[in-house]
């Protein structure tokens, strides 16, 4: 027994695990294994589909959360035909935009998302969509957060093709992209190549990288990402840092930095835009 004590809830995705949204939040006893299981009302009517609890000890700790029953019943006739059940996929990271990205992208639009990273051959990729660009309309409804375009992308059918309003810089432009399939276990999809060398990530300067980072260099990689206690993490290179030598090896893109760091073994010098690092070998 319990009750409803939310609508329309929000849950994020989690390894393993889909992004929710509009769920019913309630204090009845959902346990692990309960998922897919009714949740029903004092009548005994069927009201939603378990789908999510909230615990830190694997146990039931006073939240659980179900699929509204009305949301279910729209592919209820496919999953009696034991037909696989397809959802929309875009194939991006995005974020929200606050007052500090604005400002600092000089954005006057209200709405919209920036792209962070393009997943490899995605749907997105091949419709031309960069890390950077601004998404401000996806099939004609206005975007206003990442919520509302990972719920219009969901709702979409696999195969549809959409427009998408973007504004990349201070161009708008419109882009078709055919919606697909959102994959079972999309934490194992590659975004558009990231290489990773003794806990650091870089890639190729791009346009949203350049102006993130205010990067003055036209060759090189950037450090996008840098482990703690990583040897990267202990040579004092930065973030947004642009690597443009290891070792005697000068490096213009991501395939000369992958070429150089096949042949490195111990200790290596690094020259960045900052000058030069020492790069400890792992142990």
């Amino acid at each position: 027994m319990g009750v409803v004590s939310a609508l329309h809830r929000y849950l994020p995705a989690a390894p393993g695990r889909a992004s929710f949204e509009d769920l019913i939040q309630t204090d009845a006893a959902i346990n692990p294994g309960n998922s897919g299981g009714p949740l029903v009302n004092i009548k005994g009517e069927v009201i939603g589909v378990n789908a999510a609890i909230i615990t830190r000890s694997g146990g039931y700790e006073g939240i659980g959360f179900a699929i509204p029953i009305n949301k279910a019943r729209r592919i209820l006739n496919s999953l009696i035909k034991g037909e696989k059940i397809l959802y929309g996929w875009l194939g991006v990271s995005i974020q929200d935009l606050n007052e500090d990205l604005k400002n600092y992208f000089g954005i006057k639009e209200k709405n919209g998302v920036i792209v962070v990273r393009v997943f490899k051959n995605s749907p997105a990729e091949k419709a031309g969509i960069k890390e950077g660009d601004l998404i401000l309309k996806f099939d004609s409804a206005s975007v206003s957060d990442t919520r509302e375009l990972v719920s219009l992308v969901n709702r979409s059918e696999v195969g549809k093709v959409v427009t998408a309003t973007i504004l990349r810089g201070t161009k708008e432009i419109n882009l078709k992209i055919k919606i697909g399939a959102r994959p079972e276990e999309i934490e194992k999809i590659k975004t558009v190549e990231v290489t990773t060398f003794r806990g650091m990530e870089v890639d190729d300067i791009t346009p949203y990288l350049k102006e993130r980072f205010r990067i003055r260099e036209k060759e090189g990689v950037v450090i996008v990402s840098i482990s703690d206690n990583s040897p990267a993490g202990k040579s004092g290179l930065n973030i947004g840092d642009v690597i443009i030598k290891i070792g005697d090896k000068i490096v213009r893109s991501k395939k000369d930095f992958q070429k150089a760091i096949l042949s490195i073994k111990g200790n290596c010098l690094i020259k960045t835009n900052r000058g030069y690092f020492v790069l400890k070998e792992e142990r």
